[in-house]
């Protein structure tokens, strides 16, 4: 996928074709269905339960609850999903995906679950052409703000790998965990860091601009 931009345009339009199978046909073969409300409340666990095990700096803890507490971002309709992508689940035949397996997981859920793992894996660029093509072969337009979801979706599931170590009491994977997470707190603080000096370096222009006024 990251090389090609016809075989990231292909996933794209899978996908697309995947999360518009009629929720009641899916519903009908026994698909589980989870409400927006159910969804919010699995994530909010998650990170609580992070935040419980004292494992959560304090920018990462702000960054999510300020996620959670976006209704807007949360404004979902669940539509049916894959739900457990990955490298292995897809057959690729020349430029493009021929078929789709492991469905054990597929659901009638939130659409970014589906792309969160593509935002996090895919060059940006790679990741556009998808995007663009899953865009354009959708019969509706997509939530604004679907791809930031995807991008909230991805950190969380950092919190969801946390709970399966500490649960499973498996100290790699709570330190794979633990890592991400200190990655996450440096590239949020890496980005505090810019945005200050912008703020300054647009101070310092206006002080120079009214100086010479």
């Amino acid at each position: 996928l990251q090389g090609s931009t016809e075989l990231a345009r292909s996933l794209g339009q899978v996908l697309a074709r995947i999360h518009t199978v009629p929720r009641y046909a899916a519903e009908s073969a026994g698909v589980e269905s989870f409400t927006p409300e159910v969804l919010h409340a699995e994530h909010r666990a998650r990170i609580l339960a992070a935040k419980a095990d004292g494992y959560l700096p304090a920018a990462v803890s702000q960054r999510w609850e300020t996620l959670l507490e976006d209704e807007e971002l949360w404004d979902i309709a669940p539509q049916f999903i894959h739900g457990d992508l990955s490298e292995e689940s897809l057959f690729v035949s020349g430029e493009s995906i021929s078929a789709v397996r492991d469905w054990s997981s597929s659901k009638v859920a939130d659409a970014a679950s589906d792309l969160a793992w593509l935002i996090s894996s895919l060059d940006p660029e790679r990741f556009d052409d998808l995007y663009s093509a899953y865009r354009d072969e959708l019969p509706t337009s997509t939530h604004p703000r679907l791809v930031e979801r995807a991008q909230a979706l991805g950190e969380f599931a950092v919190a969801e790998w946390l709970a399966h170590g500490v649960e499973t009491q498996d100290e790699t994977i709570i330190s794979d965990a633990r890592g991400m997470i200190a990655d996450l707190d440096a590239d949020l603080a890496q980005l505090a860091r810019d945005e200050a000096e912008r703020a300054y370096d647009e101070m310092a222009a206006r002080e120079a601009h009214e100086d010479r006024a």
